[in-house]
């Protein structure tokens, strides 16, 4: 199966997960300051290329000085699974944004394998047809390309992001993302470069799972009927669920039926 195909090729990838800080974490960090991650864990060098670096480092204190990840508090129950969905946008901007949370029965560890794996992302991002690893700068950072199909007469989109992630003491885990200029990722024809600005994921350890978060300010590029926009805001909650299907063991009747089969 497909999730199965991901199981096997993420034991294999080499994200600089620290295991041992993903492994039984049940604590909620210090959340009454405004900074999610410990100042001193900032890591200021994370390709060796200084413009790089710079956007990283800024991106990552936008989001340490915001309140981003505070939507609410999904817990591991039936009740409490529903993914929260904020996303705003007006007819004329070009700027979209987009937030939601929700809980996922696996590690933060597994979670940003997961969102790391540029080439299985069309497992849970139904609207993206392809996706690689272009550059690796680092153990925790990279370059990806991203191809996201057109539809109903709207021309197909693409990114180029400079992405890095990083550990908390508490074993939360934050990957920011954000659109770059590289030589080695020309524009496509038939294509229109869509432009990413501030983007996280953040996976927070909860018993039995852990709690993602994510916002993203997309910028489309070109004419986008307001129909399409809204679909690309109604697929945002689906992506939760699709990395549920990947990553959350079956249910104990469904394992037990397939066993028999």
């Amino acid at each position: 199966s497909m999730s199965h195909d991901f199981a096997a090729a993420n034991g294999a990838s080499d994200v600089g997960v620290n295991e041992s800080a993903t492994r039984d974490v049940s604590v909620h960090g210090d959340e009454s300051s405004g900074c999610i991650f410990d100042q001193d864990a900032e890591q200021t060098s994370w390709t060796g290329i200084k413009e790089y670096d710079d956007l990283l480092n800024r991106t990552f204190r936008y989001f340490d000085d915001q309140r981003y990840f505070k939507t609410g508090e999904p817990q591991n129950k039936s009740s409490g699974r529903n993914i929260v969905d904020e996303s705003r946008h007006a007819v004329k901007a070009p700027l979209k944004s987009v937030r939601g949370q929700g809980f996922i029965r696996a590690s933060a560890q597994e979670v940003l394998k997961l969102i790391v794996n540029a080439e299985y992302r069309h497992q849970w991002d139904d609207l993206c047809d392809g996706g690689r690893v272009v550059r690796r700068l680092g153990l925790h950072s990279d370059v990806i390309y991203l191809s996201y199909q057109g539809k109903l007469g709207v021309a197909a989109r693409d990114l180029c992001l400079l992405r890095a992630w990083r550990h908390a003491p508490d074993g939360s885990v934050l990957l920011i993302a954000h659109s770059i200029d590289l030589d080695e990722v020309p524009k496509v024809a038939g294509k229109v470069r869509a432009e990413l600005r501030e983007c996280a994921y953040h996976m927070r350890p909860r018993a039995e799972g852990c709690v993602l978060s994510y916002v993203m300010q997309l910028d489309m590029k070109g004419y986008v009927p307001l129909f399409f926009t809204n679909l690309i805001h109604t697929q945002h909650p689906v992506i939760i669920s699709c990395m549920r299907d990947i990553l959350e063991p079956p249910p104990p009747h469904r394992a037990a039926a397939a066993a028999t089969t």
